[in-house]
């Protein structure tokens, strides 16, 4: 409990200072539990596109699809499934940069730069990542 807390806190403080934060991690390292916690913390819906017809529409016009999300804070889970998200968002961030814009779960596998790429970026060059280990991993790193 204690290391899900500490993870939670490092995703908020990312949050702050990152117009897009992503979430990143293999399966069942609770990255869709911890966003879907922020997000009831915040009052907002997680879209998942995990979920057929989310992601249907998603893929059809993803441009609209953002944009009808609204302003606020925008949680999608597992967001590779619909990699035509990324230039809207991009576009979204562009014209209203601000931190805690987007918080996405996903971009995992070895091709996780190509991915993000069209990302917005922070100062340092890169969008706010946040890589989950596997709970035994973390277990051995204390």
């Amino acid at each position: 409990m204690l290391l899900r807390r500490n993870v939670g806190e490092l995703v908020r403080s990312v949050m702050a200072d990152s117009p897009v934060t992503v979430l990143q991690g293999g399966r069942q390292t609770g990255k869709s539990t911890l966003v879907a916690e922020i997000a009831r913390e915040v009052g907002v819906q997680v879209y998942t596109m995990d979920d057929e017809d989310l992601r249907a529409a998603a893929l059809a016009d993803p441009v609209s699809f953002i944009d009808s999300l609204g302003d606020g804070l925008i949680v999608l889970d597992e967001v590779q499934r619909a990699p035509g998200l990324v230039l809207p968002i991009k576009a979204a961030v562009d014209r209203q940069r601000r931190p805690g814009r987007f918080l996405l779960t996903g971009f995992r596998g070895p091709d996780t730069h190509t991915r993000s790429r069209g990302l917005p970026r922070r100062q340092g060059g890169h969008p706010g990542a946040v890589p989950l280990l596997t709970r035994r991993a973390g277990r051995n790193q204390g």
